[in-house]
């Protein structure tokens, strides 16, 4: 049975004015969902208004609550994926998975002692690259959660005031959405470090700049190829412009040309146009792009990283980082690499493949990078850890040796490195690239 958006049958309706409301509800799977999905909003505590059927703003606004609520984001649908959600969490509710009244109470020195230790054996497993001091790569944010849940459900840490018992009531929160939907391995990792960084005895210096617990989130709005107002936060204030796509946000300073942030949008869309699949985790997990000028410590989140080109946005870190200078549009006819396309490979790799645990692309990796190494295609100075994203960048460029000296061209990669360029199109488009063709 096909599974019809609500969004778009209303449009529909909206626009063929002398259609009946009834031919608009006459399409019973479709009524018969927005009315179980109401009865389970209601029963769960969110008002969705009358359950009578009808999509409204109530039913809409009650699902983005819903979603909001566990720590993730409503993609604007009603079908069999937000009713089985739906049925999943009351499951679980009924359940009851509370943990903090129960769990065993010891000393906030014990309790940071034992998660930095979960979390530093974590992030140092060597598992799929145990031949390169170089790199660090694997699913270390669903290792993080694996290593880490039955600490967290079975001890807390003792003398909370308000302000900490809040973090940790969130910190369960989010477990328990994540028990149930198997989602939001980064939201549970910075709400750990959320409640660590608020604990008497923690070395705040160890919460490095640019963590995002330490700025507020920008809201994900649909701008379509419109540059808006970006949204005013505490210490953001920078920030004067926003566009998205694909789930991601994209956001520049005064200085940055619409054009600029047109373009960054357009090479964006275009990058993750083949896995339209993956665009809400990258909502749910605010995903963001900053543009700057000159380097990165023109951001207000960075004072010391100051990177001339950008860098990748880490598994805690609050935004990916990209010089707009070094991007080629019309009117910046800039010929070398594209830290869009390089950092965008490196964030995906660091929020999306680790927490859904991509061992597809985790398992064939090191062999990819010893093949380069062996075939002469990157140099063995190259850390192992950029051979990955230096391809895609030259995938998506396609423009030759002009633009870079390894993995330069799509026929390149495919004839020298065939077993790169099958893992490259699994993630990213086969679609002839237009980048710096005027």
């Amino acid at each position: 049975m096909i599974n019809y958006s609500i969004k778009w049958i209303r449009k529909i309706c909206k626009n063929i004015f002398f259609i009946s409301l009834l031919t608009c509800a006459g399409f019973p799977a479709i009524a018969n969902d927005v009315q179980k999905a109401q009865r389970l909003l209601t029963e769960l505590g969110f008002n969705p208004g009358p359950i009578d059927g009808a999509f409204g703003n109530k039913t809409e606004r009650a699902l983005i609550n819903f979603y909001n609520s566990n720590g993730r984001v409503y993609d604007g649908n009603l079908d069999d994926n937000e009713i089985i959600d739906l049925v999943n969490f009351q499951k679980n509710s009924s359940v009851d998975c509370s943990f903090v009244d129960n769990a065993t109470a010891i000393k906030q020195n014990e309790y940071i002692d034992e998660m930095l230790d979960i979390y530093d054996d974590t992030f140092s497993n060597k598992k799929y690259f145990p031949n390169y001091r170089d790199t660090r790569y694997g699913p270390f944010l669903y290792w993080m959660y694996e290593n880490s849940k039955e600490f967290t459900k079975n001890f807390k840490p003792v003398d909370l005031d308000q302000n900490q018992k809040n973090k940790l009531i969130k910190l369960e929160k989010i477990q328990c959405s994540l028990e149930a939907s198997g989602r939001g391995q980064r939201a549970y990792t910075l709400a750990i470090l959320d409640l660590l960084y608020s604990l008497k005895g923690f070395n705040k210096r160890w919460i490095q700049e640019g963590n995002a617990i330490l700025w507020d989130e920008f809201p994900y709005i649909e701008t379509g190829n419109n540059v808006i107002d970006a949204p005013k936060l505490k210490g953001l204030e920078y920030y004067k412009k926003y566009i998205s796509t694909s789930g991601v946000m994209i956001v520049g300073g005064q200085n940055i040309s619409d054009k600029a942030m047109l373009s960054a949008r357009a090479m964006l869309k275009y990058q993750l146009s083949a896995r339209p699949d993956l665009h809400y985790l990258f909502q749910e997990n605010k995903m963001r792009i900053s543009l700057f000028r000159k380097n990165t410590c023109t951001l207000p989140e960075f004072d010391t990283f100051c990177e001339d080109g950008g860098f990748a946005m880490s598994e805690t870190d609050a935004t990916m980082t990209v010089n707009s200078d070094w991007l080629c549009y019309p009117g910046n006819k800039e010929i070398g690499g594209n830290p869009l396309f390089h950092e965008w490979a490196h964030s995906m790799q660091h929020i999306i493949f680790e927490s859904t645990n991509d061992l597809y692309f985790y398992e064939r990796l090191p062999s990819l990078i010893d093949q380069a190494y062996r075939r002469n295609i990157a140099p063995r100075q190259m850390p192992a850890g950029e051979v990955w994203a230096i391809a895609v960048e030259g995938y998506m460029m396609d423009g030759g040796k002009r633009f870079k000296d390894s993995y330069h061209s799509r026929e390149y990669i495919k004839k020298k490195h065939p077993e790169m360029y099958q893992m490259i199109t699994r993630y990213f488009p086969t679609t002839p690239s237009n980048y710096c063709r005027f």
